[in-house]
């Protein structure tokens, strides 16, 4: 409040709790729409995180680098998550995306080593960044119904360990 008036916070700033060691626990609030660079990377003891209904986009290496983080439940208003978001988050099991996502752009290396028992891409992805699962362990991946992406870019699954299901989409024409 300033001056008598309220004012939002809409955007959780780059770097804001980078390597901040004693956060467990956050809860965004619903005003919060971005989530910027670097905003969470290696806070290393966070184990929950609640994000706003109404959050876009989560910036470059946000949440890199976690390792008590065991479980992501992306808000289905996310439209975007940047590069390196979730690599080097060894221990985060699962990454859920809801069906109802709005998801299109996943970054440059966002998942890149990490350990997930599947991966289901849905739909709505439009991009996906180069080396994007570059290095993880992930078992299955699976593409929803209706997943008309043409191309996986350079890279892509590059390094991947542990897959025990890789189906094509029909839609892929090319494989950089």
């Amino acid at each position: 409040t300033v001056n008598g008036r309220t004012y939002p916070v809409t955007k959780v700033a780059d770097s804001a709790f980078f390597e901040v060691k004693g956060v467990t626990t956050i809860t965004l609030p619903d005003s919060i729409v971005e989530i910027g660079a670097n905003a969470f990377q290696d806070c290393k003891n966070l184990q929950t995180i609640n994000l706003s209904p109404n959050l876009k986009k989560i910036g470059d290496y946000a949440f890199q680098g976690q390792t008590k983080l065991e479980s992501f439940d992306l808000p289905s208003s996310v439209e975007e998550l940047g590069a390196y978001a979730f690599a080097n988050s060894f221990f985060l099991k699962t990454f859920n995306i809801p069906s109802d996502t709005k998801l299109h752009i996943i970054g440059e290396r966002c998942f890149a080593k990490s350990k997930y028992d599947s991966f289901t891409f849905p739909n709505t992805i439009t991009s996906l960044g180069i080396y994007a699962f570059e290095d993880s362990a992930i078992k299955e991946f699976i593409f929803n119904e209706g997943f008309n992406l043409t191309e996986f870019s350079e890279g892509c699954f590059s390094g991947i360990t542990g897959v025990k299901k890789f189906v094509l989409p029909e839609s892929i024409e090319v494989i950089s």
